[in-house]
């Protein structure tokens, strides 16, 4: 569970504590904007849908390990939680909006954000990357007819960078199974579905960065396959049950450790989770690498 944050100079305060007073000269950020930061969802006994997106170990630790959190890096919570403020529907059009499911015998809960004439739509704020895997973007080098006349490429063809499109390599499971489940939830409760999409705002829309990964708009409309009931009710059925037996017995197996597409062979581990000091996954990664590096004579294998 959050506690408190970690503030610019590195110390870590509680979270009542920097609410109080702020330890620093001046506070990094507004008061309202770090009790914004401050909110998190409670365990209700039941996993929500974008928990058991996660890795089960990651979602575990969120709720039982004390954690501190810096403003800076969870400043696109407020991006995402303003994004969806803002386009909460209109009182006077025909929609159903974030409408929050937790059936007795479902075995998560979920909040989509638009059910809209049979469209099912969730709305995203993802950075230009995440939005090239979901459209399927990659890069070509390309002749350009031209050689390098110097240098130590001289001789060499020229080649310039090229944006291809491909559906074998659209990326983006965690999303096709979080809204696969929420259309079954409508479903069930008597609402069709005939269509599903993601709304994406890119974070950085019109930046070099996303220009660079073919991303050339602000925000994108992604359709999104449909997946056969039982596929998605058992993967988020197996998900929940590992996440209450993990809360159940105070301790997550570790057959139940996050998958290397979960943690992004391990990158999301050394970066971009909060949980991650002291995770005995990563702390096992470590242990290969040194071992590695131990055994390492320097001749061929």
């Amino acid at each position: 569970m959050q506690i408190g944050f970690i503030c610019p100079d590195g110390q870590k305060t509680k979270f009542e504590e920097c609410f109080k007073e702020c330890r620093m000269k001046e506070r990094c950020v507004t008061l309202p904007t770090l009790k914004v930061i401050s909110q998190q969802r409670e365990w209700t006994g039941k996993p929500h849908v974008t928990q058991c997106l996660k890795g089960t170990l990651e979602a575990y630790r969120l709720i039982v390990i004390p954690y501190y959190v810096s403003p800076q890096r969870a400043a696109f919570r407020l991006l995402g939680s303003n994004h969806h403020k803002l386009l909460e529907a209109p009182a006077d059009l025909p929609v159903l909006d974030e409408q929050l499911f937790s059936e007795d015998d479902a075995e998560s809960q979920g909040q989509p954000d638009l059910w809209d004439d049979g469209t099912l739509t969730d709305y995203k704020t993802w950075g230009s990357f995440k939005v090239a895997k979901a459209l399927g973007l990659y890069k070509v080098d390309v002749p350009t007819g031209e050689i390098y006349k110097s240098g130590a490429k001289k001789g060499q063809p020229k080649t310039r960078k090229e944006t291809r499109q491909s559906n074998d390599k659209i990326d983006m499971d965690d999303a096709i199974y979080q809204i696969n489940r929420y259309r079954i939830f409508y479903e069930d409760a008597g609402f069709k579905v005939k269509k599903m999409q993601v709304q994406a705002t890119v974070r950085d829309g019109g930046l070099m960065a996303a220009q660079r990964t073919g991303v050339d708009r602000n925000i994108y409309v992604i359709p999104i396959p449909l997946l056969e009931d039982r596929q998605v009710l058992e993967y988020f059925g197996e998900k929940s049950r590992r996440l209450i037996e993990a809360m159940t017995e105070g301790f997550c197996k570790p057959e139940y450790f996050c998958a290397k597409e979960e943690c992004w062979n391990g990158r999301k581990c050394e970066g971009y989770c909060d949980v991650s000091e002291g995770c005995p996954l990563l702390e096992g990664m470590k242990t290969t690498e040194k071992d590695g590096e131990d055994n390492d004579t320097g001749e061929n294998s």
